[in-house]
């Protein structure tokens, strides 16, 4: 299956941002073009199935802080880790 993140291309375009809080310092970073997390710059994705249900988690852990109302910003930092990182799983582009 073609993987639908970066459409065959295995490689997408990002914002990386060089500071831990661009609140604090402002958005000081660069476009970048990345490997593709969905299919490590393949441009495929082998298991399809495996792929969905990562997915699906990362809806339902969205949905679940959501219903809480609980920012992206204060579950992460409740979890130890980067906002960025938090979304990237909720989006389904990193395990949890």
């Amino acid at each position: 299956m073609i993987c639908p993140s970066c459409k065959g291309k295995g490689t997408s375009v990002a914002f990386v941002d060089w500071h831990d809080d661009s609140k604090e310092h402002g958005m000081d970073g660069e476009l970048m073009e990345l490997e593709c997390h969905y299919c490590g710059g393949t441009g495929a994705i082998a298991d399809v199935e495996a792929w969905r249900k990562r997915e699906q988690r990362g809806r339902n852990m969205r949905n679940e802080r959501k219903s809480k109302g609980e920012s992206l910003r204060d579950a992460a930092k409740r979890m130890g880790i980067s906002a960025t990182k938090l979304s990237q799983i909720e989006r389904g582009r990193l395990d949890s």
